[in-house]
């Protein structure tokens, strides 16, 4: 418990960190609501560092396509430089096509 928050208190200032290590431990959900959550209180640095994309890739690992392909859009909206990887995705998505 003390780690999690640990963790989460170190986000204040890069998030990244403490969402490779919510992946690395296989906790997608916590991953996917930190990811959330930065997107939601600091939109833009959040978008400048992919975490658009990075919505899309864990909605994906939940089995929750329609949702990863609407983040995947967003990405793709939001973060141009991410755009050929949004767009590989969105197209895999909608094919039902996708290894994770």
């Amino acid at each position: 418990m003390i780690a999690t928050l640990a963790l989460f208190a170190a986000v204040a200032v890069d998030p990244r960190p403490a969402l490779v290590e919510l992946q690395l431990q296989n906790r997608t959900q916590d991953a996917l609501t930190l990811a959330q959550r930065e997107l939601q209180d600091r939109p833009d640095a959040a978008r400048q560092m992919g975490l658009d994309y990075l919505r899309g890739h864990l909605l994906h690992q939940m089995s929750q396509a329609a949702l990863a392909s609407e983040a995947f859009a967003a990405a793709l909206a939001n973060t141009p430089d991410l755009g050929i990887y949004s767009r590989f995705r969105m197209a895999q998505e909608q094919k039902g096509n996708v290894a994770a």
